[in-house]
């Protein structure tokens, strides 16, 4: 009996937890019909095609652009020991694309040695203050094209 109490409080807070997690998504998914409508996009359509849409209309160029660093940004860092703990993009003053990448290695000199190779790869890095401890260390970078 006692089982059986326990088994249907679980499946009470297992079902109390479903309608909280659907009421959370219904939410997003109207914020997101919302951002979309401010965006220009017709009600209705699917939300890919909203959405890349919406994309493409923003800034196709500078779409391209971060891309690019993309690219360049994989290809830099090919074989080197560091890990991408957060990567966004935006635009600088004259609407170049930028990525501001948030890097973990095992020490400085690893971050450093990336530092390097994103400057090697042609690319213009501004590296803010780096940190250590706990056996990794972590810098914050944005990156520009054309070494600017």
């Amino acid at each position: 009996a006692v089982l059986l109490v326990a088994a249907g409080l679980h499946l009470g807070l297992l079902a109390a937890d479903v309608l909280a997690l659907g009421r959370q998504a219904a939410a997003g998914g109207a914020r997101l019909e919302a951002a979309l409508l401010a965006a220009g996009q017709p009600a209705g359509l699917a939300v890919e095609t909203a959405l890349g849409r919406a994309l493409a209309a923003a800034e196709p160029a500078s779409q391209a652009s971060v891309l690019r660093l993309l690219g360049q940004l994989s290809l830099a860092l090919a074989g080197l020991d560091v890990r991408l703990q957060s990567l966004s993009w935006g635009q600088a003053g004259e609407g170049a694309a930028t990525l501001s990448v948030t890097m973990e290695a095992a020490d400085l000199g690893s971050l450093q040695s990336a530092e390097t190779a994103l400057t090697r790869a042609g690319l213009g890095v501004k590296a803010g203050a780096a940190t250590s401890g706990e056996g990794a260390a972590e810098v914050q970078m944005t990156l520009s094209e054309g070494g600017a």
